[in-house]
């Protein structure tokens, strides 16, 4: 038994290492609407665009008539830099470029009775992110101890991070006006959320040849691999009350009710003629695990949710505030292995740690994001919109949990979003940019080739430092109104 608690202490270092804690891990990065994606939340405390169904469905009895939207991040840049004390680290530089739209949505107004529900219906991008990382470093080094390896080994090392996350939402909800001042609302999303992860890394340490070397090369891997999809449901209320100087707005978001979906986590881990004790008298081993488990049952959910808004008129200047809390989920299973083998060769008694290695958790605090923004009607139907917006981390590591937390940004973000809006006729066209940036100053880096050691699996000991993300986005929108004049539309 002491020896299985040994084996499990050093798969666990290197299959469980920390990752960058790296839009996979923000309720509110992508933005929806044509108005509301550069005054954020605006959509909250009134009727802004098509959106107002996703935003705050009780807005929806304010629309002014049937109206279509399309509203898409047409280019984007994003920029992450670590720095660690010694000025190592790593750049990550990617982008997109968008043809479709992430978001088409409408609102139906059947008749011109104000009391009348108002429908609203969309199809849009609730969550989209895709990392990819890799790294090598081949140097020589002294890595083995001399007296079996004398001189400087070869250390090859490699790491490969790969995390991509993806969630469409179907939504539908309508919008009642049930007295002068107050209407309600409701919407029901559906969405699609799918989730892929893999970390690879890898190192060797190659004796040199005709050095005298009593060894053969040493070398360890690890990876680990975990795909789902899960289709789940929300419920969002919404109220608005408008007042002679003031708009305000309510919302009250259920927690996601899980419909369907499969998932799969696989593993492998590899240590080979590595030398662990300084004892030179104690044999090098080798030492090897493997596992896999499919078609389980993914339980990924999100929590309670609530939001403020509160907006109120100074001549042509709109300003807009609000606040939108989320609830925190204690630590729970998203992908459970079950008791499939992992340790090789399979025993009855370590089948019981395959937990440790192939189970998948997630645990989020409670988030509070809050926002301001302005719209300047300065010439007619001529609109300069602005904003600044705090977004927050939500997942978090628990040391104590048993397997791996999949969330890899780990970092609240600033978004500052400028803007602006021109009618023609029936249309509106929204052109914005935002600028988003982040900065943790205690970072952990993902993995280390400085200094590596066999007693830490031929890695580097991680530093922490300086982490810093930024992008930049270019936002294009357009919107029709049906059978409304541009005069009637109340912006």
């Amino acid at each position: 038994m002491p020896k299985l608690r040994f084996l499990l202490t050093l798969l666990g270092a290197i299959l469980l290492p920390g990752i960058l804690r790296a839009q996979d891990n923000h309720y509110e990065y992508l933005k929806t609407g044509s108005r509301n994606s550069i005054i954020a939340n605006a959509g909250l405390s009134r009727f802004e665009d098509q959106a107002a169904v996703i935003v705050n469905p009780a807005t929806l009895s304010y629309a002014m008539g049937s109206s279509f939207s399309l509203n898409t991040t047409a280019v984007g840049f994003s920029n992450i830099t670590f720095r660690n004390d010694k000025g190592q680290g790593f750049n990550i530089n990617y982008g997109n470029l968008n043809v479709l739209p992430n978001m088409a949505v409408g609102v139906l107004k059947p008749k011109k009775n104000e009391k009348d529900w108002v429908m609203g219906y969309g199809v849009y991008h609730r969550m989209n992110d895709k990392l990819r990382f890799t790294d090598r470093q081949e140097s020589k080094i002294d890595v083995l101890d001399d007296s079996e390896s004398p001189g400087l080994e070869t250390y090859i090392a490699q790491y490969n991070l790969a995390h991509q996350i993806d969630e469409i939402s179907a939504i539908i909800g309508a919008g009642w006006n049930i007295s002068e001042h107050v209407a309600i609302g409701f919407s029901q999303i559906f969405t699609y959320r799918t989730e892929e992860y893999q970390e690879v890394f890898s190192a060797s340490a190659l004796p040199p040849r005709g050095g005298g070397a009593t060894i053969e090369p040493v070398s360890g891997m690890s990876d680990f691999y975990a795909r789902y999809y899960k289709i789940f449901t929300q419920t969002k209320l919404g109220m608005a009350i408008q007042l002679p100087k003031w708009d305000i707005g309510l919302t009250f978001g259920l927690p996601s009710v899980g419909i369907m979906g499969t998932g799969e986590v696989m593993s492998e881990a590899i240590l080979n003629n590595i030398r662990l004790m300084d004892d030179l008298n104690r044999p090098r081993s080798s030492y090897f695990a493997n596992g896999r488990a499919d078609e389980i049952k993914p339980k990924y959910k999100y929590g309670l949710s609530a939001g403020l808004g509160v907006s109120r008129a100074f001549g042509k200047l709109r300003l807009y505030t609000a606040v939108n809390w989320y609830e925190g989920l204690k630590a729970y299973t998203v992908l459970d292995p079950g008791d499939v083998g992992f340790f090789q060769p399979v025993t009855d008694s370590n089948v019981l740690y395959t937990d440790d290695f192939l189970r998948v958790y997630a645990k989020s605090k409670s988030v509070v994001n809050a926002s301001i923004g302005a719209d300047w009607s300065y010439h007619g139907t001529k609109h300069l919109l602005f904003s600044f917006h705090k977004d927050g981390h939500f997942a978090q590591q628990d040391d104590a949990e048993q397997g791996k937390q999949l969330a890899v940004k780990r970092w609240d973000n600033y978004h500052i979003a400028i803007g602006t809006q021109q009618t023609f006729f029936r249309s509106d066209w929204m052109i914005g940019f935002r600028y988003s940036f982040a900065k943790v100053n205690n970072a952990p880096e993902p993995y280390s080739f400085e200094d590596p050691t066999e007693r830490n699996f031929l890695r580097g000991d991680r530093q922490t430092g300086v982490l810093k993300a930024t992008s930049f986005q270019f936002m294009l929108s357009y919107s029709f109104k049906i059978g409304v004049s541009p005069d009637a539309i109340k912006q």
